[in-house]
C-alpha cells in the first residue's frame, strides 16, 4: 500500500514538473518570438521616396503617434511638438514654395527641379518641433521619430526623414508656413517625416559594421 501511494506521489511530480517545464518554453519561445518580431521589423524598414496616392488610415495615424509620444525622454520633460498635415492644397503649396526657395538659394539648380516633389508624393507629413532651451530636446525628438518609423513599418506603411524642407521652413522665407503650425515660443522645427503605403520596395543599403567596435 506504502508502495502504490509512492509510486502515485512521484508520478504525480513528474508530470507537475514536465507541465512546468512545457509552460517554461512555450513561454520563452512566445518571448523570443516577439523580440523577432521588433528586430525584424527594425532590418526591414527603408526610406521610402516613392508612395501611392490614397491617405494612410487614421486608426493608422493614431497608432503611429501614440507610439511616438511614447518615446523615453530625458527627466520625462517631453520636449517636443508634433504637427501632422494631409491637405493635399497645403503640401502641394508646400513643395512649390520649397522649390522657388531651393532655386533662390541654388541657382545652379533651377533647370533641375522643376517638377522636384521634397515629399515624394507621400499623402501625410509629421512635422517634430523640440524646445531649444532643453539640453536633450534633439536627442528626444530623435527617439519619437524612430519609434514612429518602427511603428509606421510594422504595418506596412513607409516612411521617409526629411531635413532640406525644415531647414526652409525655419527660414524667413518659410516664416508664414511656421507661423501657421501655431509653435509655442523657444521652439524650432528638428525632423519632417512623410508616410503613406509604399509604392517601391527598396534593397537595403550596405552599413559599416566596423565602426562598432567593443571596448573590453
Amino acid at each position: 500500500m506504502l508502495r502504490k501511494s509512492f509510486f502515485f506521489l512521484f508520478t504525480a511530480f513528474i508530470l507537475v514538473a514536465c507541465d512546468a517545464k512545457q509552460t517554461e518554453q512555450i513561454e520563452s519561445s512566445d518571448s523570443q518570438q516577439t523580440s523577432n518580431v521588433v528586430v525584424e521589423t527594425i532590418m526591414n524598414r527603408r526610406s521610402i521616396r516613392s508612395y501611392k496616392p490614397e491617405q494612410i488610415k487614421p486608426e493608422e495615424l493614431d497608432v503611429i503617434l501614440k507610439c511616438g509620444i511614447n518615446a523615453p525622454s530625458a527627466r520625462n520633460r517631453q520636449p517636443w511638438e508634433v504637427r501632422v498635415i494631409q491637405s493635399k492644397e497645403t503640401l502641394s503649396k508646400l513643395n512649390t514654395d520649397y522649390i522657388n526657395y531651393t532655386k533662390i538659394q541654388n541657382p545652379e539648380l533651377a533647370d533641375r527641379v522643376p517638377d522636384y516633389d521634397v515629399l515624394f508624393g507621400a499623402p501625410t507629413f509629421i512635422l517634430i518641433a523640440g524646445d531649444t532651451t532643453e539640453m536633450y530636446a534633439h536627442n528626444d525628438c530623435g527617439m519619437l521619430v524612430q519609434n514612429m518609423l518602427l511603428a509606421a513599418e510594422s504595418m506596412q506603411i513607409g516612411s521617409c526623414v526629411l531635413g532640406g524642407i525644415i531647414r526652409y521652413i525655419n527660414s524667413p522665407q518659410g516664416q508664414s508656413f511656421r507661423d501657421s503650425l501655431l509653435l509655442p515660443k523657444n521652439y524650432s522645427l528638428f525632423i519632417g517625416v512623410v508616410l503613406g503605403y509604399k509604392a517601391e520596395k527598396p534593397d537595403a543599403k550596405p552599413r559599416n559594421a566596423s565602426k562598432v567596435q567593443i571596448i573590453s
